[in-house]
Order: structure tokens, then C-alpha cells, then sequence
């Protein structure tokens, strides 16, 4: 599962550069054009004659205008910083509790045999909702086989991921709020769920997973 979300996120990536690869160019060839039209309108511009005296301009009292600096949009949007949250994020579930760490773990039946966690696992209560833990985007929707159906939630330089779900209620694209139902987690055994749950920083065209512990409230 591991290299199907980096996957995921390295695609949403690349789209996004070519999106704004594009944009800048459409800019500059704007900038251009503005250029251009502005030397047409100098070249246009008849020189004034010299012989002519112009009546002089009265000119009235100079405007003082203050200088205030401009909003912070730190100050506005400092509830909309992912990274600002650390800590204090809601988690994915509404009740549960945290089976398995993130890292190395040990085998539950075979003595002496580890594995490696990218996320958490948290139990819950049969189909029990997952919920975005912050406000973003959705960046993706995989299948994942025996991981049911995995969203990927961006923020930012960050992605929520949310995976081990029978269903999900939304779409790329869609912009979700902190706590909105995003999907159903899989029935465990019948009488439970689990999520796995990672957070991830992007940095380029790599991802680096984050241990999703340190972010969720307490």
C-alpha cells in the first residue's frame, strides 16, 4: 500500500507543477503583450509643439496618504495553518483508540519479527465514519487491495491519508472541512473497524511519512 499512495501523491504533484507550469507561461506571454501594446501606444503619441504656452494648472493642496501596512494573511488564515496545528488535530475517528504505533511494531503472533508502521492503526467501533482531520482538498481515491478504499486529503505541503474504507462520500477535487464524514471504515473481524491512518510532508516530488501521534490531539 505504502507505494501506491507515494504514487498517488508523486501524480497529484506532477499535475499540479504542470498546472502552474502552465499558468506562468500564460503570464508571461501576457507580459509580453502588455509590452507590446504599450510601445504601439508610445510610438502613436504625437510630440507636443513648443511655441504653445499652456495655460498654467493650478495645483491644489497635496494629498497626504498614510501608509498602513498590509493584513497579515498569517494573522487571518492562522486557524487554516496545517503545520500550526500540530498537536491539536481532531481524530480521523470520533471514538477509538490507537492498536498499533507508528514505526517498528511487533508481530502479533510471530516472535521476533517486526514490522514497520507508515501510519497508525486505530481501532473503533464497527462502521464507524472517518473524518477529515483538517480542512483541504481531495487529491485522490485508490483502491487498494486489502486495504479497501484509501483517500488522500491535501493541505498544503501535507496529505492526510485515510485508508481501510468500504466507501467513500466523496470526490477529487471536492474541498473538505475539518471533521466532515469522508467515508466508512471496513468491518473488522464483524464487531469492529480499523483505520490506518498517515500523515505525510512534501518535499518536491518525495513524501516523507510523519507519525500521525504527535499531530492528533489528546
Amino acid at each position: 500500500m505504502k507505494s501506491r499512495v507515494n504514487a498517488a501523491i508523486r501524480q497529484e504533484i506532477a499535475a499540479s507543477q504542470e498546472i502552474e507550469r502552465k499558468k506562468e507561461l500564460a503570464r508571461k506571454k501576457e507580459e509580453v503583450r502588455k509590452k507590446e501594446e504599450a510601445a504601439k501606444k508610445e510610438n502613436k503619441k504625437e510630440v507636443p509643439k513648443t511655441d504653445v504656452l499652456q495655460p498654467e494648472k493650478k495645483v491644489g493642496p497635496v494629498k497626504v496618504v498614510k501608509y498602513e501596512a498590509p493584513l497579515s494573511t498569517e494573522g487571518s488564515i492562522a486557524g487554516k495553518n496545517f503545520e500550526a496545528n500540530k498537536g491539536r488535530l481532531p481524530s480521523p475517528v470520533s471514538n477509538g483508540s490507537i492498536t498499533e504505533k507508528y514505526g517498528k511494531n511487533a508481530h502479533p503472533t510471530l516472535a521476533g519479527v517486526y514490522t514497520n508502521n507508515n501510519g497508525i492503526d486505530i481501532t473503533c467501533a464497527g462502521s464507524s465514519k472517518a473524518r477529515a482531520v483538517f480542512e483541504g482538498v481531495v487529491s485522490a481515491i485508490i483502491n487498494v487491495n486489502g486495504a479497501g478504499k484509501v483517500v488522500i486529503i491535501k493541505h498544503g505541503n501535507y496529505r492526510s491519508v485515510y485508508s481501510n474504507l468500504q466507501d467513500a462520500n466523496v470526490k477529487v477535487g471536492d474541498k473538505i472541512s475539518a471533521k466532515q464524514n469522508i467515508g466508512t471504515v471496513m468491518l473488522d473481524g464483524g464487531s469492529f473497524s480499523v483505520l490506518h491512518f498517515e500523515i505525510h510532508l512534501v518535499v518536491g516530488l518525495s513524501t516523507q511519512s510523519l507519525n500521525p501521534s504527535l499531530w492528533i490531539s489528546r
